[in-house]
């Protein structure tokens, strides 16, 4: 099965973003059964957080843009845009590192489990 996640970095290599901030996406799709990932590109957003306040207008047109994948890694979220996502199918994981290591981390994760049970924070720690 292949999954495809939104990643918040500002220069490729680093999940550096929090969710509300971020400008841009990278796209990745992860192959669980060939145990890999691929890099399809970017896709550029307008952030809700320009202040302090955002409503759940503001994070679908986040989702409009991302509606394909099925995991966003970001280095922070709130509480709020945690709900919006996972009410809306979409595991969200925080993150901050490089996304190399994530990925290869969440290839591994997803050979054993699957989005959408919950337990996504897992899948950074997981060895």
């Amino acid at each position: 099965m292949k999954y495809k996640i939104a990643i918040a970095s500002t220069d490729g290599k680093v999940v550096n973003e929090h969710f509300g901030k971020c400008l841009n996406y990278l796209i990745a799709e992860l192959d669980e059964d060939a145990q890999t990932y691929t890099i399809e590109g970017y896709r550029h957003v307008n952030p809700p957080c320009k202040s302090s306040d955002h409503a759940d207008a503001d994070f679908e047109v986040i989702l409009a843009e991302i509606k394909d994948c099925q995991i966003v890694l970001v280095s922070k979220l709130g509480i709020a845009a945690e709900n919006f996502l996972r009410a809306n199918g979409v595991d969200p994981l925080e993150y901050r590192g490089f996304i190399e290591d994530a990925l290869k981390r969440l290839v591994k994760y997803y050979k054993r489990v699957k989005p959408g049970n919950n337990n996504i924070k897992q899948a950074i720690s997981y060895n």
